[in-house]
């Protein structure tokens, strides 16, 4: 079935701007709380002149007509997840999640078409009913828009799945340009592939992504292994980790040494009962909402209990296997009377020597893997992805044995073969569940939270982790814990892809994200953890910040990261010659030069502080 074509786009010019207000009048909101945009994290936050809430294509060409006459910011608004303040203005919100249509779902080519503002949980079960198809690989959550998840370059875990938005095979986007026109874009010589390329992950400042062809595969299950290993086993054998399972997913505890690995695989086993309820409550709620939080909040006075506490959630709540009651009270023991030297729970300053040689080994390992070109190549166009045989990524050493499964999936990419990880490198027995794919993929990610992510070529994953273990390690030693570092760092790693400005798009990378809780939604300490978090990563791995999340990078500093950075400007100038979607995001990290490197922080804090929520 051929995809629906465009929507109907009949002139403006006819239109006084009195007509446009006239007409967008029972789509706009002019006062009261609505005015006040707020992201899920609560660390941003703007007050805007107007809301508007489009249901149709043409009132978003309406807003969008109003918003470039009277020379007023524009920016289009999701779920809000976003932990940045790429939506906030003064000027107008466009909050796109009344355009929630599902238009098509073809399930002989495997693709859907959706309107942009469709929330992908709720995208999920009509897929499913209408066609029996899924997305092919989804982050922790499921709440942002679908135009959302696009224009950020969102990403799930898989080191043969790329970003949501590779499999986009269009996009109906409309233009800040005289009459709004509504352009469809694809990676088709005759369609703009270029404004295709840049709205790939286009925050929001290449027009308004108002629908969306994708293509998805058929439903499946996923089983899911979870195990535990010791920090130094990890980072020496990250790399057969990540690729022994179709996706692979790390939380990292850096205080206590431990690693929780989470691998994926596609299956027709039956689904996993679900826990009582009140075991339900206890692992779900109690203690990792609860008392986590009253912990949490107790830590912005007293610091020294991060540690401790770290311990106690590793033990009682992260690892799967059995709780060694022996060890924990070890692990306390050794904590109070500071005898962490030789402990097998505590990182000490001594084990990174004992590293040493396994980080140099790496580095020259990584150096020449990239220097060779040794990563794997392109993802294929999502015009050309279609079902394809189970294959095996790179060769690992040593060969493991594959996991059981009943029948070979109906895939969209190729997979990294099945492998069993050998013992004794694991610290406990495997745990397993079975079910829907989403349910899955998803999980709680609990309450509000600082955030800041990076990535890193796929190679250096290993050096990049051996630095941060040394830069924890080394404050875990210092009195009274002052970095207040929370956990876990979440360790994942994708596909390159197509996307001007994705991280990936220079190839396979490693995502490093490390976390701030904000227990009752009171304010705790981050800026010092990770400034220096994310100058290690970009001064020495030339690690790209996630553009959803807060950062502090400048255009000249983004220009020497990403090849087609002046390609997308000059994209973004020319559908969008007034600046009618330029934010103080947009403005900050993309199109003003006049901005200083990297070092001149303080002015950089002070413009990424303009809409902060302040305690």
């Amino acid at each position: 079935m051929a995809p629906l074509p465009p929507p109907d786009q009949p002139p403006l010019d006819h239109l006084s701007t009195a007509d446009l207000r006239r007409l967008l009048a029972p789509y706009t909101i002019l006062a009261g709380p609505p005015l006040r945009f707020t992201n899920w994290a609560t660390t941003f936050t703007s007050t805007s002149q107007a809301v508007f809430r489009p249901t149709t294509v043409e009132h978003v060409r309406w807003a969008v007509e109003l918003a470039r006459r009277e020379g007023t910011e524009l920016r289009a608004a999701g779920a809000g997840h976003s932990p940045s303040d790429i939506v906030c203005t003064g000027g107008y919100i466009l909050d796109l999640k009344g355009l929630n249509r599902v238009l098509d779902v073809d399930p002989t080519t495997q693709t859907f078409h959706a309107e942009g503002g469709i929330i992908l949980r709720d995208l999920h079960p009509i897929l499913l009913e209408k066609g029996s198809l899924a997305m092919s690989c989804l982050g922790s959550i499921s709440d942002q828009t679908l135009a959302g998840a696009i224009s950020t370059s969102t990403h799930g875990s898989g080191v043969s799945f790329p970003s949501i938005s590779t499999c986009a095979t269009f996009l109906d986007i409309v233009l800040p340009l005289p009459s709004a026109p509504v352009v469809r874009v694809s990676r088709d010589p005759a369609e703009d592939p270029d404004l295709f390329h840049a709205a790939l992950c286009g925050l929001g400042a290449v027009g308004i992504i108002v629908g969306v062809g994708m293509r998805v595969e058929r439903a499946f299950k996923l089983e899911e292994e979870v195990f535990s290993m010791r920090f130094d086993e990890f980072s020496k054998r990250w790399r057969e980790i990540a690729e022994s399972a179709e996706h692979v997913r790390c939380w990292w505890f850096p205080q206590v040494g431990r690693v929780k690995i989470s691998r994926l695989n596609r299956t027709n086993k039956a689904i996993t009962p679900p826990s009582s309820a009140l075991t339900s409550y206890l692992t779900s709620t109690l203690l990792p909402k609860h008392i986590h939080a009253l912990i949490l909040s107790l830590t912005r006075y007293i610091p020294s209990l991060l540690p401790y506490h770290a311990w106690f959630m590793w033990t009682f709540h992260e690892q799967p296997g059995r709780v060694d009651w022996g060890l924990f009270f070890r692990g306390v023991w050794e904590r109070v009377t500071g005898r962490m030297e030789g402990s097998e729970v505590w990182p000490s300053v001594k084990g990174l020597e004992e590293m040493e040689s396994e980080r140099e080994k790496q580095e020259r390992e990584a150096k020449e893997e990239m220097e060779t070109k040794l990563d794997r190549p392109p993802s294929p166009a999502s015009s050309d992805i279609g079902p394809s045989p189970s294959t095996t990524a790179r060769p690992t050493s040593p060969p493991f044995r594959p996991l059981d499964v009943d029948r070979p999936s109906q895939e969209v990419y190729p997979r990294s073969g099945r492998k069993k990880l050998p013992w004794p490198i694991l610290e406990d027995e495997p745990s397993y569940r079975v079910d829907l794919g989403v349910r899955i993929f998803n999980y709680d990610c609990g309450f509000p939270q600082y955030t800041y992510e990076s990535c890193v070529p796929y190679p250096l994953t290993g050096p990049a982790l051996y630095t941060l273990n040394a830069f924890h390690t080394s404050e875990l030693a210092r009195p009274g814990y002052p970095l207040k570092a929370h956990f876990p760092i979440e360790v994942r790693w994708t596909e390159r892809d197509d996307g001007w400005l994705s991280p990936t798009g220079g190839g396979r990378g490693c995502y490093l994200g490390a976390i701030q809780y904000r227990p009752f939604n009171l304010p705790v300490p981050y800026r010092s953890y990770f400034s220096s978090f994310a100058s290690l990563l970009h001064t020495l791995f030339t690690g790209k910040p996630h553009w959803a999340k807060s950062h502090h990078l400048s255009p000249s500093d983004l220009r020497a990261l990403y090849p087609r950075f002046d390609d997308f400007l000059r994209v973004r100038e020319r559908v969008d010659p007034q600046g009618v979607l330029v934010n103080e995001y947009v403005r900050r990290h993309l199109v003003d030069e006049s901005q200083g490197k990297e070092g001149e922080e303080g002015e950089m804090e002070r413009r990424v502080r303009r809409w902060k929520v302040r305690p």
